[in-house]
């Protein structure tokens, strides 16, 4: 299978922007040293709005991704200063992704309707 992207949109909680900074430049670090896998790792934020949008090159990439210290240490760092609002996913993935992030509730968007990328 092709890789996919996913969009993970959080809720900062008034009062600790500086604590979920802290925690997400940690986490996006160590994805860059650490994960080849993952093509993009990026962290966008408004205000108390913040975005990953993540590209993982294959699903096995996604699975190592959340086995990793950024699974289970990192990224709930994140989520202790901020509420998940919303997770997608773009491009098809495997069942056992698919089953992994069932219980974000993630909307999965699977092979496009139509496409123009190089």
């Amino acid at each position: 299978m092709n890789g996919f992207t996913l969009v993970a949109q959080l809720r900062i909680k008034a009062g600790q922007e500086a604590e979920f900074a802290s925690a997400g430049s940690a986490l996006v670090s160590w994805v860059k040293d650490n994960e080849p896998g993952v093509d993009s790792y990026n962290l966008y934020t408004d205000g108390l709005d913040a975005v990953f949008v993540d590209h993982y090159v294959d699903d096995d990439a996604f699975m190592s991704h959340m086995g990793s210290k950024a699974g289970s240490e990192l990224l709930p760092a994140c989520l202790a200063s901020a509420d998940l609002v919303q997770v997608q996913t773009f491009g098809e993935t495997s069942d056992e992704v698919a089953q992994a992030l069932k219980g974000l509730s993630a909307q999965q968007f699977g092979k496009p309707l139509a496409s123009a990328g190089r």
